[in-house]
């Protein structure tokens, strides 16, 4: 890892003004309305930019009641979109330590179990710390920069006050609604300046609105993750990158006070790996965060998102998402535990589920047609920028993912994203369907930056023989026969990490799993 520094002791002096906030953006461009709780900050949209970020993020958890959009008794709901990728140098602060005692939303309190030997609370969240609000790049959504927040949070950072603005990343412009999110955050904060980042092509619609020396007074800090342009001379710019970003050569903002340039992170995980987290902390508060690895939170998790096509992140008006607490038999599920609309403009309000529990989320169009399964590792804290996404309409977009996979009975078609970035074989990554390697140097190389793999029997003749027969930006398509019949639980083993899902077969839709 390669660092640079202007204005050292100027950035080290504003460290320690009082009530500054944090305002992330992603060079991609999106827009919205933002579901994260800061009563309703919106999310915007936005144009043209560098290409760059993928998709990831999908979780599940329960809990009880009804809320907002959704009904029911009993669990969770998730989303999809996102990660960033590869791995690389970086420095890391970690301690241990104890967290906060008490309960959220009627969990009766936390205590420390076995999984969770730290519990980090919502209620001993630390207010002073300003919102974070982010804006993602180009085929990207909110949930990219959803395992850096996990992260914030796992240190005190209150989670309803990581904000991500999503827009159409395929040619919206999120200015309007960055504003009001931006003013909505001082407002509702009491802080009088937030710090605003951004990632790809998202870097270039946070430069956009800093031009605009209005809106330049209220950002203390900005974090461009990979992008390049000048900004002005009055921010407090931490510029990310790596000699493996796009090009394989760093893309930084010009005059920031501090750069750091990663050895071999790709593109994607610049905005996502727990390397950029430790880099952001650091910088935004002077010393390394207790915590490098998510911690547990409450026993009863709150949840919050949005329902959205992939890449335009159009928003679902229509349809449900169905929660099933996921079981050993591999099909019967009975009642959904919970319901969740996405009547109110795609965004789906905050409600709580239980910690550490596995969940099954069913997602259906308007007419109750089944669109496919999504699987999450189960949620261990509060989770504010989850993404439901759902198959785009546009024939640009389809062609390039979803309508490359052949569906019928007898196989089953997946899609894998991660929460920390791309696949990198040549980083040591593993993946393992029911024992058997589905990484290779083809499908996930150090130059294809694949964030979201897509596995299906390509030929539909019952075999694996791994390839590439499809590549998109930051999506791979590869050639993996898994049987959908008989029934069964299928071993997803991630590094190590393992996972049960079922082996629903692709003619009832795709299996959508997100990894840790």
């Amino acid at each position: 890892m390669i660092r640079g520094s202007r204005g050292v002791w100027m950035r080290l002096a504003s460290l320690a003004l009082a009530s500054l906030a944090v305002v992330a953006c992603n060079d991609d461009g999106g827009g919205g309305d933002s579901p994260n709780t800061m009563a309703g900050a919106g999310a915007a949209g936005g144009t043209g930019g560098s290409a760059g970020a993928g998709e990831s993020g999908m979780n599940g958890a329960s809990g009880m009641g009804t809320v907002g959009g959704m009904t029911g008794g009993g669990s969770g709901a998730g989303g999809m979109t996102g990660g960033s990728s590869g791995t690389t140098g970086g420095s890391s602060g970690t301690t241990g330590g104890s967290s906060g005692e008490s309960g959220v939303g009627g969990s009766g309190g936390t205590t420390p179990i076995e999984g969770c030997p730290v519990i980090v609370s919502d209620a001993d969240c630390d207010e002073s710390k300003a919102p974070f609000v982010f804006i993602h790049g180009t085929y990207g959504s909110g949930d990219n920069i959803g395992n850096i927040a996990q992260l914030f949070g796992s240190n005190g950072f209150c989670q309803d006050r990581f904000i991500a603005v999503d827009y159409n990343s395929l040619g919206g412009n999120p200015m309007a609604e960055l504003t009001q999110v931006v003013d909505k955050l001082i407002a509702d904060t009491g802080h009088e300046q937030v710090v605003l980042a951004g990632h790809s092509q998202g870097t270039s619609h946070c430069r956009t609105f800093l031009n605009d020396p209005a809106n330049a007074a209220k950002v203390s800090h900005y974090i461009n993750y990979s992008g390049t342009g000048a900004v002005p001379e009055a921010v407090n710019v931490l510029s990310v990158s790596s000699e493996m970003d796009i090009g394989n050569t760093p893309l930084h903002a010009s005059g920031a006070d501090e750069m750091v340039t990663y050895t071999t992170a790709d593109h994607f995980t610049l905005a996502a790996s727990k390397e950029a987290f430790v880099d952001t902390w650091k910088y935004l508060y002077g010393s390394d965060p207790m915590y490098t690895d998510v911690q547990c939170g409450d026993e009863m998790v709150t949840l919050a998102g949005i329902a959205e096509t992939f890449a335009e992140n159009i928003r679902i008006t229509a349809g449900e998402i169905r929660v099933h607490e996921l079981g050993d038999d591999p099909r019967e599920r009975g009642e959904p535990v919970l319901v969740v609309s996405s009547a109110n403009n795609g965004v789906i309000p905050p409600f709580q589920l239980k910690r550490d529990v596995a969940y099954e989320f069913e997602s259906l169009d308007g007419d109750g047609v089944l669109i496919g399964h999504m699987y999450f590792a189960p949620f261990k804290r509060s989770n504010y920028l989850l993404r439901f996404l759902a198959p785009s309409d546009n024939p640009l977009v389809s062609i390039l993912s979803t309508d490359n996979i052949d569906r019928n009975a007898a196989h089953v078609g997946m899609v894998f994203r991660y929460t920390g970035g791309a696949f990198r074989k040549d980083l040591g990554h593993s993946l393992k369907i029911n024992g058997n390697e589905v990484l290779s140097d083809e499908n996930a190389g150090p130059a294809t930056t694949t964030v979201g793999l897509f596995l299906y029997d390509d030929d539909l003749n019952m075999m694996t023989s791994l390839g590439a027969p499809f590549t998109a930006p930051f999506l791979v398509g590869s050639d993996v026969f898994v049987a959908a019949e008989p029934a069964a639980m299928m071993e997803i083993d991630w590094n190590g990490y393992v996972m049960h899902v079922p082996n629903m077969p692709s003619d009832k839709g795709l299996v959508s799993i997100m990894l840790p």
